[in-house]
């Protein structure tokens, strides 16, 4: 009788041990991936916040960026300011053009910009204070940012042509 009783409590505690870890096991993976999740998502803030700063702040690298073919090994920096917060409107059309004309310049402006996230889009606009869209990114089409489930929108001030606007950029990130 004892062996008996003393097998059962042997399964007994296996049984509690094994439950016991696999339940560690799977906090711990929860944590991991909810880690990595917040971890985006700051990068992506970072980023985001960057790029508009550079638009806003810089006239890009080279300075003439807008004059140049637009490929990797010209433009390193994207700028649209003439000054500090005062937007360029030659700049400001050339990179609308160069972001609307096909994908493959599009991609080029997400690289250069730094928000060339994986399954990720964006879309920049340069509002007045009514609420009018002065340039705006077109690609993707709306039907591609139906399939996403995190928008990240990030907005600055800045004049055009000395009057106030605000620069809206949004990050798409895909399911």
């Amino acid at each position: 009788m004892k062996g008996q009783l003393f097998s059962f409590d042997l399964i007994l505690s296996i049984s509690i041990l094994l439950l016991l870890f696999g339940i560690t096991v799977s906090v711990f993976s929860r944590s991991d991936a909810v880690m990595k999740e917040f971890a985006f998502e700051r990068e992506i803030s970072q980023n985001g916040n960057a790029a508009l700063s550079s638009l806003i702040e810089t006239s890009g690298y080279p300075s003439n960026w807008e004059q140049l073919a637009f490929t990797d090994s010209n433009v390193k920096a994207l700028g649209l300011a003439s000054s500090a917060n005062s937007l360029n409107s030659q700049k400001a059309g050339k990179f609308f053009d160069l972001a609307n004309s096909n994908e493959n310049n599009y991609v080029l402006t997400k690289r250069v910009l730094g928000i060339d996230f994986p399954s990720a889009n964006y879309t920049l606009e340069i509002i007045d204070l009514e609420g009018n869209s002065e340039y705006s990114t077109t690609f993707p089409i709306n039907s591609q940012i139906t399939n996403f489930y995190s928008i990240y929108a990030f907005q600055r001030l800045a004049l055009l042509n000395e009057k106030p606007v605000k620069l809206l950029l949004k990050i798409w990130v895909k399911k």
